[in-house]
């Protein structure tokens, strides 16, 4: 085998080791802030109901600042790399939505990151 044979083997093996890892850790931040947006709604399933039923919207109100504060902190928590920019929570008609957006950095250079995924994840849980 040439050198320059290793080399290049050796380089494209890194290169693929570096795209499975960040393969890797993409879906466990998109998986993991899946099952953190389910468990919130879940939580929150029945206090969804009983604003419904009482037909007012103020309740609703109430739920977006809980559902946002408690998406934060379980981020946070979590250490997936969602900001107060990157959750937005909405009710409509019965209906609370959350929508969170997050850019995970892939290659990272002097503090600035060079390549990113943009991640986002839609989750709502609506009165039946």
């Amino acid at each position: 085998m040439r050198f320059r044979t290793f080399i290049l083997w050796t380089g494209g093996l890194a290169l693929l080791g570096w795209a499975g890892y960040t393969a890797v850790s993409a879906s466990s931040a998109y998986l993991a802030a899946r099952e953190m947006a389910d468990q919130v709604l879940q939580d929150v399933t029945p206090r969804v109901r009983a604003a419904a039923a009482a037909g007012d919207q103020r309740p609703f109100d109430d739920l977006v600042d809980d559902v946002r504060q408690t998406l934060l902190i379980r981020a946070r928590r979590l250490a997936i790399p969602i900001g107060e920019r990157d959750v937005a929570v909405l009710s409509a008609r019965g209906r609370l939505t959350v929508k969170l957006g997050w850019h995970l950095p892939v290659l990272a250079y002097g503090g600035n990151a060079l390549l990113i995924i943009p991640m986002s994840l839609e989750r709502s849980v609506s009165v039946p």
